[in-house]
């Protein structure tokens, strides 16, 4: 299903709420292309504008993504989501324990 779709599906259902918080994997820093080392560093691989299902890649490690895949969205597709939808950006935040963050924090509203 398009990201698109998916956000417009979104945007229905809580119409009547007029507020959509969204936390999540920083599409930048916590993605499918992501590989952290063991001295905190991390090393980006030419995946990232690969938006949708990933399944496993060497890198992962031994941790749920690596079992189970993941869906991924480069951060221009995800902001124009909202943004495509009606939905008003009020804040976005960058959080985590890294030197880079690894969640992304959006609070949207539709006027």
């Amino acid at each position: 299903m398009p990201l698109r779709a998916r956000y417009d599906g979104y945007a229905d259902w809580y119409e009547g709420w007029k507020l959509l918080a969204f936390y999540g994997a920083h599409p930048c820093f916590n993605g499918p292309h992501i590989e952290w080392k063991d001295d905190g560093g991390m090393r980006a691989h030419p995946t990232y504008r690969l938006a949708g299902w990933h399944q496993e890649s060497p890198w992962w490690g031994e941790f749920v993504r690596k079992r189970v895949g993941m869906r991924h969205h480069p951060l221009a597709d995800l902001l124009n989501a909202f943004i495509n939808t009606g939905l008003a950006i009020e804040h976005i935040t960058e959080l985590g324990n890294r030197p880079v963050p690894t969640i992304l924090g959006i609070r949207a509203r539709k006027p």
